[in-house]
């Protein structure tokens, strides 16, 4: 079917701009990890982008623009405590 979401270029080229999107985002954040504030709420809930954003000098305070379920994380916590203040 050509409706919708449902023909199988629409969707790779969705995971393209999806993947891509990611991968800019993720550049940026390691750079500017107050960056974080602006992506999506998908890369905000995105493991390794929030780590990319506070695993920088002082970018523990960056934790605050991750998802609330980030935010809870243990793993993640604790690398913010870590770079707060180094």
């Amino acid at each position: 079917s050509w409706s919708g979401n449902t023909h199988p270029h629409r969707r790779r080229l969705k995971d393209h701009t999806r993947n891509k999107e990611r991968e800019v985002v993720l550049a940026v954040v390691t750079q500017d990890g107050e960056a974080l504030d602006y992506a999506s709420w998908e890369l905000q809930n995105d493991r390794e982008v929030v780590l990319a954003a506070i695993n920088q000098q002082y970018g523990g305070e960056n934790l605050q623009y991750a998802s609330k379920e980030l935010q809870n994380d243990r793993e993640v916590v604790l690398a913010a405590n870590r770079s707060r203040f180094f």
